[in-house]
């Protein structure tokens, strides 16, 4: 599917989530070229995510529009994980 992924960004919401980590560190063993991940922290921990020069945390929620339109250009592919728990 992609021959090279090296050069590429990934934008992962709900990075910070059970999921949203495990997609995160996949992408950090692939080698991507950067992964920015975004997460309200509600439910997940930053403390889940891999550490690796290639990841960038951003505390906050998909629903601030500012910083949804900040992020989204900078990403080749967007993975969304974010979910709210109502349990």
């Amino acid at each position: 599917m992609l021959n090279n992924i090296t050069d590429k960004c990934f934008l992962v919401t709900g990075g910070c989530g059970f999921v949203g980590a495990n997609i995160v560190r996949k992408l950090v063993e692939l080698n991507v070229g950067r992964c920015i991940v975004v997460d309200d922290c509600f439910t997940g921990n930053p403390a889940f995510l891999p550490d690796s020069d290639t990841v960038e945390f951003h505390n906050g929620s998909t629903n601030n529009v500012d910083l949804t339109r900040q992020l989204i250009p900078e990403a080749d592919f967007i993975i969304h994980a974010a979910a709210v728990n109502i349990m």
